[in-house]
């Protein structure tokens, strides 16, 4: 349930903000959006807003209440949003033209979740939610809007790579006299470019000695889609993003300004075909994981399902990482019978179903046993 008030304007030294309070989705109709018009560019927005008995059900969590904001952008924008509640551990999806764009749980301070978006110019969402079932009370949305960089007309030179299909890997090196990063003040640049026919996840690393490295990664409008400064371990930097078909430009630079000296860049796709694996224990319960197209088994950190768990509910496993990349999480549903359904949910909050993905309750104890494959990098299957 969301309340209306009128917007009000917060003047700070530093920067303005608008403060305004959600109307009630019941009003509106059933799971209909609050809508709060063009966002102001460079000028933080503050909404505050309550989960409460009749909201709308999540679609991601159900039996978790779920409010919708709708905004307008006037023109592409990185987009930082954060939830925070003392009456509950929300939890964040970010939704663009084409789907989820984001989603966090609690990368903000203490349980807030916070997640920043690049978006085109257009409506976008800001779904809030709780992880836990029934959670309700009032919560407070942050958003900052902030112009992408624009790169269209820079004539700093770029190498143009093509169509991404292997991958590629370069030597270069950074010297006095080269354009320097159009986000990090005094550091010199290259620039490579590729384009994908179809929607891959891409693994860029960019090493270099003894500099600190750091890489941003745009889309052919100039939105920063990732950057990264040390995610490829001690001073080397590494992008693992799911991208949809388009043309994407890498700029390798450094943290240190008049930074110079060699480095090696490498880009490749991820394999995007994953299975979801389970096996009955004999100590009871499940333990799920998943296995990629190379036959690798990635097992969360959180993936041991107990047989008291609720039944016929949707329950998730924490994040399945593999070098650095994050696959997305298990799904499981343990049904009145004992048998179990699998699904997937993508980092970025779309949900697969597999085409075989049912387990009898009396399946052989602690053997693997896995669902048909699932191509990621298609649309959902079930959302």
């Amino acid at each position: 349930m969301l309340k209306r008030a009128a917007a009000l304007c917060l003047l700070a030294a530093a920067a303005a903000a608008a403060a305004l309070t959600a109307s009630s989705a019941a009003a509106q109709g059933e799971c209909e959006p609050a809508d709060f018009g063009t966002l102001p560019l460079g000028v933080r927005t503050v909404i505050s807003g309550t989960l409460a008995e009749g909201d709308c059900e999540s679609g991601w969590y159900p039996g978790s209440h779920l409010d919708r904001h709708v905004f307008e952008l006037p023109q592409a924008a990185n987009v930082t949003v954060t939830v925070s509640s003392a009456a509950f551990d929300p939890f964040l999806f970010v939704r663009g033209e084409y789907g989820v764009v984001a989603s966090d749980d609690d990368s903000g301070l203490a349980y807030d979740a916070q997640a920043t978006a690049n978006i085109q110019a257009g409506e976008w969402q800001a779904h809030v939610t709780s992880t836990r079932l029934d959670a309700v009370g009032d919560y407070t949305i942050t958003v900052l809007a902030e112009p992408s960089v624009a790169l269209l007309l820079d004539t700093c030179h770029t190498v143009h790579q093509g169509e991404l299909r292997d991958g590629f890997s370069v030597d270069g090196a950074l010297a006095q006299g080269d354009c320097t990063s159009r986000l990090r003040e005094n550091s010199y640049a290259d620039r490579y470019e590729f384009t994908l026919a179809e929607p891959r996840t891409v693994q860029i690393d960019l090493r270099s000695r003894p500099n600190d490295s750091y890489l941003h990664l745009f889309d052919a409008t100039g939105v920063v889609v990732a950057r990264n400064d040390d995610d490829g371990g001690a001073l080397d930097s590494r992008i693992a993003k799911l991208l949809p078909a388009g043309t994407y430009l890498i700029e390798a630079t450094t943290v240190a300004p008049n930074d110079v000296g060699g480095y090696t860049l490498e880009v490749r796709p991820i394999a995007d075909e994953v299975q979801v694996i389970a096996r009955r224990l004999s100590r009871g319960g499940w333990e799920i994981g998943v296995r990629t197209a190379g036959g690798i088994e990635i097992l969360p950190s959180a993936r041991f399902v107990s047989d008291g768990i609720p039944r016929n509910r949707w329950q998730a496993s924490s994040p399945a990482v593999l070098d650095g990349v994050d696959f997305g999480r298990v799904r499981i549903n343990v049904r009145d019978d004992g048998s179990v359904l699998l699904g997937f949910r993508r980092a970025d909050g779309a949900v697969y179903t597999p085409a075989q993905r049912t387990l009898p309750a009396d399946a052989p104890l602690d053997v693997w046993v896995s669902s048909s494959v699932l191509r990621l990098q298609l649309e959902p299957e079930d959302q």
